[in-house]
């Protein structure tokens, strides 16, 4: 009997050593494939972030690579443009100087067509005015010397007439003389003031028959003035040559 339960003792230590044991082989089992689990998460985890690193710094070289190639294609841009500009430059100094030269030659620039055609026309305008006035000062002058002659006509008559006592008959031819000269007188400034009026009135239809000759594009070189081109050109080469002219 005592040693049945000895054994009996003995079987059941057994077993709940066995047991304890199970337990234990299971902890650390379950330790251990926690732990491994970490450290493969750590892994992990490291290696996503050397893979980031790595797709930063290649970004970082791309972007650098990017900025400098621009900073490169801007530089030689920023120097072709200058070089350009230089060059600009250096043809605005020979085309002005050869302007010069071709103004001192006498040559009609187009660039200066409608300034110098401006002041042709200013001028034509100002000879016509100057024209007209001076026609009607001379009708004014003309009617005035007729009026001064006819008034002292009318005096010597009168005076004829109540101071020296003459007959009709005397008195009638020198009368009929004085008017005849003071009709002369008047059909003259009349004569004078259709001329000029005549001068004045002339240019329009001489000028129109000229352009009626010329090529379309040499219109605008004839506008508002009676010139013709060569005169135009020679009037410039004269101005040129001679400013003080």
């Amino acid at each position: 009997m005592v040693s049945l339960a000895q054994k009996l003792q003995k079987s059941k230590r057994n077993k709940r050593w066995r047991k304890r044991k199970r337990k234990h082989v299971a902890e650390l089992f379950q330790k251990e494939s926690a732990e491994f689990d970490r450290v493969d998460q750590e892994a992990d985890e490291w290696r996503a972030r050397q893979i980031a690193n790595d797709i930063a710094k290649r970004k970082v070289e791309s972007m650098k690579q990017i900025a400098k190639k621009k900073a490169n294609e801007e530089r030689k841009r920023l120097e072709s443009e200058l070089e350009l500009a230089l060059m600009v430059e250096k043809l605005q100094e020979l085309r002005s100087v050869r302007v010069e030269k071709l103004k001192k030659q006498g040559h009609f620039l187009p660039e200066e067509d409608d300034k110098y055609l401006e002041r042709v026309k200013a001028a034509v305008e100002e000879e016509e005015r100057q024209a007209a006035t001076a026609a009607r000062t001379d009708a004014a002058k003309d009617a005035i010397l007729t009026a001064e002659e006819s008034r002292k006509a009318a005096h010597n008559t009168t005076a004829q007439e109540d101071g020296l006592g003459q007959p009709k008959s005397g008195s009638a031819p020198e009368q009929n003389q004085g008017d005849a000269s003071i009709s002369e007188r008047s059909d003259h400034a009349s004569q004078k003031t259709e001329h000029d009026d005549q001068k004045v009135e002339i240019k329009g239809p001489v000028h129109s028959e000229s352009l009626t000759n010329l090529p379309f594009e040499f219109y605008h070189y004839y506008h508002g003035s009676s010139y013709d081109l060569g005169t135009l050109i020679e009037e410039k080469r004269i101005k040129v040559t001679c400013p003080t002219c």
